[in-house]
């Protein structure tokens, strides 16, 4: 006879519960975590497989982009000598034209001789050259003026002149003469006390381009004019007098004093 299973008994009681881990102490549970903490993260291991030997192929590559290299340096020392060259080169034909341009100014290039002189009249000046090509854009500038012996102090206002020829030529020289518009005192007949009271100044400047370039060369002066005065010893008879340089007049006049009182004494003994 078939036994007859109970519903109620046949149901599966459900499994127990693992049972509970005691509470781990507060000590043990701080060397836990210090444990945790002090563990070190290691780097991740990367693997690279590199080959063991160097084919052929790249052996050559390498001595080629090594001769090539070798090839680069040489053309290098190669232009960095030929440019030396050039430069020196380049200099030594600067240097020659220069000095063929220096030449040809020397030799052909204008160059004018400043000329002065002196008459009851007046005072003249003159300009000539002595080259080939014709001296350019020529200006004259011309100061007259008195000043008074012995302190050498300027009299009155000057006097002004200005020329500009538009050129002078060799053998055609430039000249003006430019009356004194005061009483000149060009000798000593008849005038006193040498060298008088008062004295001429002339003083001035001039420029102009040579012809070949176009620098311009400029030159000034500054004369003094004395009388003429002719002075008379035992031995000799000597004439002074003429334009004197502006810087040497004191000078030369105290020279022609002492020379005249000389003459004086021995033509005139006691």
């Amino acid at each position: 006879m078939n036994e007859t299973q109970n519903p109620q008994t046949s149901k599966e009681e459900p499994a127990a519960s693992p049972p509970t881990p005691p509470p781990i102490p507060p000590q043990n549970q701080a060397a836990l975590d210090g444990a945790h903490e002090a563990e070190p993260q290691r780097a991740p291991q990367i693997t690279v497989n590199v080959p063991q030997g160097t084919s052929t192929i790249e052996w050559l590559q390498l001595a080629a982009n090594f001769g090539l290299a070798v090839i680069g340096v040489f053309a290098i020392c190669i232009y960095g000598g030929q440019l030396r060259v050039m430069k020196e080169q380049t200099k030594i034909a600067q240097e020659q034209t220069a000095l063929l341009h220096n030449q040809l100014v020397g030799t052909l290039g204008a160059i004018l001789h400043f000329s002065k002189g002196a008459s009851p009249e007046g005072v003249s000046i003159g300009l000539s050259n002595i080259h080939e090509a014709s001296a350019k854009d020529v200006h004259i500038n011309i100061e007259l003026s008195q000043m008074a012996w012995p302190k050498l102090t300027q009299i009155g206002e000057p006097f002004h002149r200005e020329y500009a020829p538009t050129s002078i030529e060799k053998e055609r020289a430039f000249g003006q003469t430019i009356p004194i518009p005061w009483h000149f005192q060009f000798d000593q007949a008849g005038e006193g006390q040498w060298p008088g009271n008062r004295l001429t100044k002339f003083v001035g400047n001039f420029s102009y381009t040579n012809g070949i370039d176009d620098n311009r060369i400029s030159d000034s002066f500054c004369f003094v004019w004395l009388p003429i005065i002719t002075i008379v010893s035992k031995e000799r008879s000597a004439t002074y007098g003429d334009f004197h340089a502006c810087e040497d007049i004191q000078a030369t006049i105290e020279r022609v004093l002492d020379e005249k009182e000389r003459a004086f004494r021995e033509t005139h003994p006691k």
